[in-house]
């Protein structure tokens, strides 16, 4: 009788809830709202933790065993600092090499608009792609007038100048320090992160019955190896793509082979629509040296992105997060029509946690059954 009269106090605590959410949802999204604003540098840094503990665990298993104690109690220390240093080489090898050549690209193809301009009219193949009536506007553009026009604008808007500014320092200023306080939490994570999950463990011995306990285990364990093997795949994959661009650019003598291989394997990080970002640069700066090569280079990168796309991203990605090829695909572009490039980098681990989770679930019942 006791236990009854307790599941009757639960179950009209929640509907109480559930009412009072509902009558007040938009009160309670606002709160919701707030709360993750004053909880975004942690959630950052959790996120930053998370990525960098990868590279850290493996440092870690490869550190040399040694007696020494002021060595073996740095061991922590030196491990994600050697993540860390990993990481910021990794995006200053990028800078260093693609920014350079991006902006003198840029103000090469600042400087030949027009030429481009006569390339575009003068070929007959890419004219018989353009509507006349665009045609007509395109050959009636003056490059002077267009740039007077352009001064003008700017000039116009110049008395917002001051404020625009100050927004955009405020702006700066405001993620700067969201930023600091990220990292800055995420060492603290990294450090701590056996006691951490010690502190969890014995919170969850204390409130929770063994049965809820261990499926909470399962659930995070799940997503832990879920979202462990896709960011190690993904950057495997990243790696093949930049590899294959690369290779296939040498072979068809397009120019700047070496620093746009290395482009789209870094925006190939991007599920899917990554290397066509990186394209979209690589175009802009191939326009500069060779215009007439730029169609079969978006040509070959069409190419290669649905060979990627449906044969080496579901393998490799898919295989390692033990997902079929199908839902894969499924959920890249679900994701992605939800919730953008952030959807297209989460869903991938989330539906293979919970397809595994219920693949357990059904081989435990099948089991049962037997």
């Amino acid at each position: 009788m006791k236990k009854d009269y307790k599941k009757y106090i639960y179950l009209t605590l929640s509907l109480f809830i559930l009412w009072f959410v509902i009558h007040y949802w938009h009160s309670f999204t606002i709160i919701i709202n707030l709360l993750l604003v004053a909880m975004e540098p942690i959630i950052i840094g959790a996120v930053i933790a998370y990525i960098v503990n990868i590279p850290m665990t493996f440092f870690e298993w490869h550190f040399p065993k040694t007696d020494n104690k002021i060595l073996n109690k740095s061991k922590r220390l030196l491990c994600m600092l050697a993540a860390i240093i990993s990481f910021v080489i990794i995006v200053a090898l990028l800078c260093v090499i693609v920014i350079p050549e991006l902006i003198s690209a840029l103000s090469v193809l600042s400087k030949g608009i027009p030429q481009v301009i006569d390339f575009i009219t003068s070929n007959e193949t890419i004219m018989s792609f353009i509507p006349k009536d665009t045609l007509a506007q395109i050959q009636a553009i003056d490059e002077q007038q267009l740039v007077d026009s352009l001064v003008n604008l700017f000039l116009s808007g110049a008395g917002d100048i001051t404020q625009s500014l100050i927004g955009f320092l405020s702006s700066a200023l405001a993620t700067i320090s969201t930023f600091v306080i990220a990292i800055i939490f995420s060492i603290y994570l990294l450090i701590g992160k056996e006691t951490l999950l010690k502190q969890i463990q014995r919170f969850m011995n204390v409130y929770f019955k063994p049965q809820y306990k261990n499926t909470i285990n399962l659930i995070f364990t799940t997503l832990n190896n879920s979202f462990h093997k896709f960011i190690v795949g993904q950057c495997i994959e990243a790696m093949i793509i930049g590899i294959l661009c690369m290779i296939g650019m040498f072979i068809l003598q397009f120019p700047y082979a070496s620093m746009i291989g290395m482009l789209i394997g870094f925006t190939a990080l991007i599920p899917v629509a990554g290397a066509y970002i990186g394209a979209a640069v690589g175009a802009v700066m191939i326009m500069t040296v060779s215009p007439s090569s730029v169609i079969p280079f978006l040509i070959y990168i069409v190419v290669l992105q649905q060979f990627e796309g449906n044969i080496i991203y579901p393998r490799v990605v898919g295989t390692s997060l033990g997902l079929p090829g199908l839902w894969v695909l499924a959920a890249v572009t679900v994701g992605g029509s939800i919730f953008g490039i952030l959807g297209m980098l989460v869903a991938v681990p989330l539906v293979s946690a919970i397809y595994n989770l219920i693949k357990m679930d059904m081989n435990a019942k099948e089991m049962d059954l037997q």
